[in-house]
């Protein structure tokens, strides 16, 4: 009879410490999945702050783009030395595409 109740022990204490072992495992688990969801809101907050500043720097840019493209008339580029092509010559691909052969 003693032998019996042993074996029921020993059962009960591995069954314990197995359900104490998954709880911890949980536990970790939930810890880990919380903390990795708190890290990926601030990366994603930093990254927003980032897409801001960069969108600032751009907008500026465009608008430093917009003001020099006004200036671009004829006689200021003229003036740069560019003459204007009246009757302009375009390259064929039929020449490159039979010498290929």
């Amino acid at each position: 009879m003693t032998r019996n109740f042993y074996t029921t022990e020993h059962i009960e204490k591995k069954v314990f410490w197995a359900l104490v072992f998954f709880a911890m495992m949980f536990i970790a688990l939930y810890i880990y999945f919380v903390a990795s969801a708190t890290f990926a809101i601030v990366e994603r907050q930093q990254i927003e702050k980032g897409i801001i500043a960069t969108n600032g720097s751009l907008s500026g840019i465009e608008s430093k783009y917009l003001a020099l493209s006004n200036q671009m008339t004829p006689d200021f580029i003229r003036s740069l030395g560019y003459i204007e092509i009246l009757a302009p010559h375009f390259v064929s691909r039929t020449g490159l595409a039979l010498s290929s052969h």
